[in-house]
Protein backbone atom coordinates (compact mmCIF):
# COMPACT_ATOMS: atom_id res chain seq x y z
CA UNK A 1 0.00 0.00 0.00
CA UNK A 2 2.89 2.41 0.78
CA UNK A 3 4.29 2.13 -2.64
CA UNK A 4 1.16 2.31 -4.39
CA UNK A 5 0.47 5.97 -2.42
CA UNK A 6 4.41 6.81 -3.38
CA UNK A 7 4.10 5.74 -7.00
CA UNK A 8 0.21 7.76 -7.53
CA UNK A 9 2.09 11.14 -6.03
CA UNK A 10 4.84 10.73 -7.95
CA UNK A 11 2.48 10.49 -11.04
CA UNK A 12 0.70 13.31 -10.15
CA UNK A 13 1.45 17.36 -9.70
CA UNK A 14 -0.73 20.27 -9.26
CA UNK A 15 -0.91 22.92 -11.47
CA UNK A 16 -0.85 26.21 -9.45
CA UNK A 17 -2.44 29.13 -10.98
CA UNK A 18 -1.35 32.54 -10.80
CA UNK A 19 -4.23 35.13 -9.70
CA UNK A 20 -3.30 37.29 -12.76
CA UNK A 21 -4.04 34.59 -15.20
CA UNK A 22 -7.57 33.86 -13.58
CA UNK A 23 -10.76 35.83 -14.81
CA UNK A 24 -14.16 35.37 -12.87
CA UNK A 25 -17.24 36.93 -14.69
CA UNK A 26 -20.20 36.67 -13.42
CA UNK A 27 -23.44 36.59 -15.90
CA UNK A 28 -27.16 36.51 -15.78
CA UNK A 29 -28.58 34.06 -18.32
CA UNK A 30 -31.18 36.52 -19.34
CA UNK A 31 -28.75 38.76 -20.78
CA UNK A 32 -29.05 42.12 -18.57
CA UNK A 33 -25.99 41.48 -15.93
CA UNK A 34 -22.82 41.52 -16.88
CA UNK A 35 -20.00 41.75 -13.37
CA UNK A 36 -16.46 41.72 -13.60
CA UNK A 37 -15.21 40.12 -10.95
CA UNK A 38 -11.69 40.49 -8.68
CA UNK A 39 -10.54 37.51 -6.58
CA UNK A 40 -8.26 37.22 -3.29
CA UNK A 41 -6.62 34.03 -2.22
CA UNK A 42 -8.01 32.82 1.02
CA UNK A 43 -6.60 29.75 1.78
CA UNK A 44 -3.65 28.43 -0.57
CA UNK A 45 -3.54 24.81 0.71
CA UNK A 46 -7.55 24.58 -0.02
CA UNK A 47 -7.05 26.77 -3.06
CA UNK A 48 -10.15 29.00 -1.91
CA UNK A 49 -10.73 32.55 -2.88
CA UNK A 50 -13.27 34.89 -2.82
CA UNK A 51 -14.74 36.62 -5.45
CA UNK A 52 -16.08 40.50 -5.67
CA UNK A 53 -18.61 41.11 -8.37
CA UNK A 54 -18.61 44.82 -9.77
CA UNK A 55 -21.06 46.83 -11.52
CA UNK A 56 -19.92 49.42 -14.25
CA UNK A 57 -19.73 51.77 -11.68
CA UNK A 58 -17.71 49.95 -9.22
CA UNK A 59 -20.20 48.95 -6.68
CA UNK A 60 -20.14 45.87 -5.05
CA UNK A 61 -23.10 43.55 -6.40
CA UNK A 62 -21.89 40.02 -5.61
CA UNK A 63 -19.88 38.16 -3.86
CA UNK A 64 -18.70 34.50 -3.75
CA UNK A 65 -16.18 31.96 -2.98
CA UNK A 66 -14.37 29.65 -5.22
CA UNK A 67 -12.83 26.39 -5.04
CA UNK A 68 -10.19 25.96 -8.34
CA UNK A 69 -8.04 23.43 -8.77
CA UNK A 70 -6.02 21.71 -11.40
CA UNK A 71 -4.04 18.20 -11.15
CA UNK A 72 -1.90 16.62 -13.74
CA UNK A 73 -1.24 13.18 -14.12
CA UNK A 74 1.37 11.65 -16.60
CA UNK A 75 2.13 7.49 -17.16
CA UNK A 76 3.67 6.28 -19.86
CA UNK A 77 0.80 4.38 -21.79
CA UNK A 78 -1.83 6.07 -22.91
CA UNK A 79 -3.12 8.10 -22.15
CA UNK A 80 -0.16 9.98 -21.21
CA UNK A 81 -1.26 12.98 -19.31
CA UNK A 82 -4.56 13.49 -17.84
CA UNK A 83 -5.78 16.69 -16.09
CA UNK A 84 -8.55 16.71 -13.28
CA UNK A 85 -10.37 20.05 -13.06
CA UNK A 86 -12.27 21.32 -9.85
CA UNK A 87 -14.53 24.14 -9.91
CA UNK A 88 -16.83 24.92 -6.90
CA UNK A 89 -19.16 27.98 -5.89
CA UNK A 90 -20.47 28.61 -2.74
CA UNK A 91 -22.67 31.47 -2.33
CA UNK A 92 -23.83 33.09 0.68
CA UNK A 93 -26.76 35.59 0.27
CA UNK A 94 -26.96 35.69 4.08
CA UNK A 95 -25.33 34.39 7.16
CA UNK A 96 -27.38 31.92 8.15
CA UNK A 97 -27.84 30.64 4.17
CA UNK A 98 -25.35 28.82 2.04
CA UNK A 99 -25.76 27.08 -1.37
CA UNK A 100 -23.08 25.10 -2.93
CA UNK A 101 -22.70 23.98 -6.71
CA UNK A 102 -19.51 22.59 -8.21
CA UNK A 103 -18.19 20.08 -10.68
CA UNK A 104 -15.16 18.12 -11.50
CA UNK A 105 -13.78 17.51 -14.95
CA UNK A 106 -11.25 14.68 -16.00
CA UNK A 107 -9.33 15.48 -19.54
CA UNK A 108 -7.36 12.46 -21.35
CA UNK A 109 -4.96 13.31 -23.68
CA UNK A 110 -3.28 10.75 -26.10
CA UNK A 111 -0.02 12.67 -26.18
CA UNK A 112 2.04 14.71 -23.36
CA UNK A 113 0.94 18.28 -23.76
CA UNK A 114 0.70 21.09 -21.72
CA UNK A 115 -2.29 22.92 -21.02
CA UNK A 116 -3.15 26.54 -23.04
CA UNK A 117 -5.63 27.84 -21.41
CA UNK A 118 -9.59 26.60 -20.10
CA UNK A 119 -12.42 28.40 -20.16
CA UNK A 120 -15.07 26.78 -17.06
CA UNK A 121 -18.39 27.97 -16.35
CA UNK A 122 -20.46 26.92 -12.87
CA UNK A 123 -24.24 28.01 -12.33
CA UNK A 124 -25.36 30.29 -9.27
CA UNK A 125 -28.10 31.86 -7.48
CA UNK A 126 -30.70 28.69 -8.71
CA UNK A 127 -29.62 28.62 -12.10
CA UNK A 128 -30.58 31.96 -13.00
CA UNK A 129 -26.93 33.17 -14.00
CA UNK A 130 -23.32 31.61 -14.10
CA UNK A 131 -19.38 32.46 -13.06
CA UNK A 132 -17.51 32.03 -16.05
CA UNK A 133 -13.60 31.34 -15.26
CA UNK A 134 -11.28 31.84 -17.98
CA UNK A 135 -7.54 30.44 -16.96
CA UNK A 136 -4.24 31.00 -19.09
CA UNK A 137 -0.96 29.22 -18.66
Amino acid sequence: MRYLLILFISLSSFAKIKSENMKFTYRSYDGQINYQCDHKLVNDLAHIWDLYCFDENNNLKKKFSTTVWVSRYTRSRSPQNTYELIYRITEKPSPSQRRDSGSTHWINLEKDAPLHSLTLSQSVENDTAGMYLEIKY
